[in-house]
């Protein structure tokens, strides 16, 4: 099973690379749109702050991003015990993990390893 993970992921990470010849240049951000700002959904989070990585989760943030999009897929977190609770943490379903998302995954196994000490 692991090894199909891995080649899915493997794939996956082919594919991106091939779509973007450069993957070190950096994708535009959108612009601030002028109108209605949006209502943010109970679903995405917004009654807490989002903990912030600190320098190791940044670390292991950046090791999961393999395409270096800025998220982290399933396909990316297959093979690693992240995908275990994947669409638990992906709180907006949008099939990837944020920064804001993982950071409360890891907050949350942080919380579950000191209460088992």
């Amino acid at each position: 099973m692991k090894t199909v993970l891995l080649a899915l992921s493997i794939l996956a990470f082919a594919a991106t690379a091939a779509a973007d010849p450069d993957p070190q240049a950096e994708t535009p951000r959108p612009k601030a749109s002028k109108g209605k700002a949006k209502k943010s959904s109970a679903s995405a989070g917004a009654s807490q702050p989002a903990p912030a990585l600190d320098e190791q989760q940044e670390l292991a943030y950046r090791k999961h991003d393999l395409d270096g999009d800025g998220e982290i897929s399933k396909a990316e977190a297959a093979g690693s015990d992240l995908i275990n609770a994947f669409d638990r943490f992906d709180r907006n379903k949008d099939g990837k993990l944020n920064r804001a998302e993982s950071a409360r995954a890891m907050a949350a196994k942080a919380k579950r390893e000191a209460a088992l000490q």
